[in-house]
């Protein structure tokens, strides 16, 4: 998997579906991202990931898959935003078809205006 890859768009597959349902991206490792997900899930806590893995039908972090889908060797948070954006464009995991509820660049654009 890769946990100690920094800078990555990652994604997040359930065990139920064939296809990723949620994409990110983080500067830190990819390990320290994912203990915060699973933490989410185990804690019930009110996050899109969490969410979904604690649905009816779901076992909770026994349905999570992980794999990187980009290692990023540009250092800047735009760059990685703009690459995470062009992930989940490819693997459709928007709501209401996947669970990424908002977009980096969104909010990167209300940060910077």
């Amino acid at each position: 998997m890769g946990v100690v890859h920094k800078n990555v768009v990652y994604a997040i597959s359930c065990s139920k579906y064939s296809t990723p349902v949620y994409v990110g991206e983080t500067e830190r490792t990819l390990r320290e991202r994912m203990t915060e997900h699973l933490a989410d899930i185990r804690l019930m806590r009110e996050k899109p990931v969490a969410k979904h893995f604690t649905e009816r039908d779901h076992r909770g972090v026994n349905d999570v898959e992980i794999c990187i889908l980009e290692r990023i060797h540009d250092k800047s948070r735009i760059f990685r935003l703009i690459k995470e954006k062009s992930w989940i464009n490819k693997m459709k995991t928007e709501v209401p078809v996947g669970i990424n509820t908002k977009v980096g660049l969104s909010v990167l654009w209300r940060e910077y205006n």
